[in-house]
């Protein structure tokens, strides 16, 4: 699972995945919560997934509207997104 680390970071990654499934896992390493996602990553390597640590890059979880923890974000490349809380 990648880490993003600035907003170009996470475009950049939308852009190389193409049509690809992209999943955005935006998390706080003391949330229980967040952990089980990285078990599913490893059983699906088809899927491009990527992670935001809140605390680290809280001011881009915010220009994203992340408002509760675990947060997704469903992309198919570059183009639009669905949201899962």
């Amino acid at each position: 699972m990648k880490s993003v680390t600035s907003t170009e970071d996470l475009v950049g990654s939308l852009l190389n995945a193409r049509d690809n499934l992209v999943v955005v896992n935006f998390f706080s390493p003391s949330c229980g919560g967040c952990k089980p996602i990285c078990k599913i990553a490893e059983k699906n390597p088809e899927v491009e997934f990527l992670q935001v640590n809140y605390e680290e890059h809280r001011s881009l979880c915010q220009s994203l509207n992340v408002r509760v923890l675990p947060f997704f974000r469903f992309y198919r490349g570059s183009s639009g997104f669905r949201e899962l809380c």
